[in-house]
């Protein structure tokens, strides 16, 4: 369990964040793969939603580029993926977080104006 101030701390760098931070969803960097295998496969599926989202994103369906950012976030933690890709999974789980922070945000907008997306 986190120290009260620990958590303190967390909540105010990530309120500097939400508020500094453009709500863009940005694309996953291009990283050559060359490993062909089921973690391969479950990372091109993952870099796939993460792009699926991107998609969604950009015509305001919200809520379906939450769901493919949950997606690939969840495939970019599974343990054969960043055993197999540890640079390339931290990199798209980083994209993935920063991405479902926008999602959010714009959710929380859409709301505060009476839309949900």
């Amino acid at each position: 369990m986190r120290h009260p101030a620990q958590l303190f701390g967390l909540a105010i760098i990530t309120a500097l964040l939400i508020t500094t931070i453009p709500a863009t969803a940005y694309p996953l960097p291009t990283i050559s793969v060359q490993a062909q295998s089921v973690p391969a496969d479950r990372k091109a599926e993952a870099d796939r939603l993460l792009r699926q989202g991107i998609q969604r994103f950009n015509i305001s369906q919200f809520r379906g580029a939450l769901q493919s950012w949950q997606e690939a976030l969840t495939i970019y933690r599974e343990i054969g993926v960043r055993e197999a890709f540890p640079e390339e999974s931290r990199a798209g789980e980083g994209t993935a977080l920063g991405n479902l922070g926008a999602v959010y945000e714009n959710l929380s907008r859409s709301k505060t104006l009476g839309r949900a997306g």
